[in-house]
């Protein structure tokens, strides 16, 4: 987290897992909620180089989401487990 946005999270708070390619790999990806956030420094490396953060409120999510701007499949299921623990 740190390394790519430059924020720390004081918690961790797990909220789900989920496969993204079932059948053709066995890997799992694990959801976190970041919280208690606090601002450091960037540091990524060279093959990350023009990576962006962008910073939106979940309901500019969503709007995104309808709007298919957001399309990733990661980045969706991601938003789904994270959304059923915070309530939105």
């Amino acid at each position: 987290l740190e390394e790519e946005t430059g924020y720390k999270a004081g918690k961790l708070e797990y909220v789900g897992e989920f496969v993204p390619m079932n059948g053709v790999t066995d890997e799992i990806s694990k959801v976190y909620i970041a919280r208690n956030l606090i601002k450091g420094e960037v540091n990524r490396e060279e093959t990350e180089d023009g990576m962006e953060l962008l910073e939106i409120i979940p309901e500019e999510m969503e709007r995104m989401i309808k709007e298919n701007i957001i399309k990733d499949g990661m980045t969706l299921a991601s938003w789904q487990l994270a959304n059923n623990k915070i309530k939105l």
